[in-house]
């Protein structure tokens, strides 16, 4: 799942300068690129813990963080599903 979505990112943004790319992007979908993708990992972080069939670091890795501590560092909280 986190190499489609680098993949898509990364295929999207190629013929994009930087900063046009980043306020097509806030236009288009009415968040920073960063922003999007910090909401899309803990929404489905969330819908992946009320599942529970994975564990704290299957669910950080699944959704691009390197580690659980990198997935709390970026300020979840795994008991509320909140950034």
């Amino acid at each position: 799942m986190r190499t489609a979505l680098v993949s898509r990112f990364t295929c999207d943004s190629s013929w994009y300068v930087g900063s046009t790319f980043a306020l097509n992007f806030k236009k288009q979908v009415g968040l920073f690129r960063m922003d999007y993708l910090t909401k899309w990992r803990v929404q489905t972080a969330c819908e992946l813990l009320e599942a529970g069939s994975q564990n704290i670091s299957e669910i950080a890795n699944a959704v691009g963080y390197e580690s659980e501590s990198a997935f709390s560092v970026a300020g979840v909280t795994p008991l509320t599903g909140q950034v």
